[in-house]
């Protein structure tokens, strides 16, 4: 474990340092992280993706259950560690049960829409 823990301290220390290699490796890492942002927020906007989403939703949220479970069983986590993965994962499920479909603008409408309902309920 102390050669792990000083062959990470020597990374930092190296691409914290002031060599042009450190410097071009941090400009690089720089560039590709913009890049990728980028490219995610260009992609959050198409529509095609948010449809895409919606119709997979049900596959997706049932994969962030399993993803959660593989975790779970195979990092050795503590209760602070499983309350975290809780906590991803239902801000997970969260952001996609928030997903728009269609048909899921018309909340409270009956379900037949060719049920015409009389202005005073009955």
């Amino acid at each position: 474990i102390l050669v792990w823990i000083l062959v990470v301290a020597l990374a930092v220390v190296w691409v914290t340092g002031p060599t042009d290699r450190a410097g071009a490796l941090r400009r690089r890492a720089a560039s590709a992280a913009a890049a990728v942002a980028g490219a995610a927020s260009e992609r959050s906007n198409d529509p095609a993706t948010a449809t895409w989403l919606i119709a997979h939703r049900p596959v997706l949220q049932a994969a962030g259950v399993v993803v959660a479970v593989v975790l779970l069983l195979w990092l050795n986590l503590g209760w602070f560690g499983m309350l975290l993965l809780l906590v991803i994962l239902g801000a997970y499920e969260w952001v996609l049960a928030r997903l728009e479909g269609p048909g899921d603008d018309d909340a409270g409408q009956p379900v037949h829409k060719d049920i015409e309902q009389s202005p005073t309920g009955e």
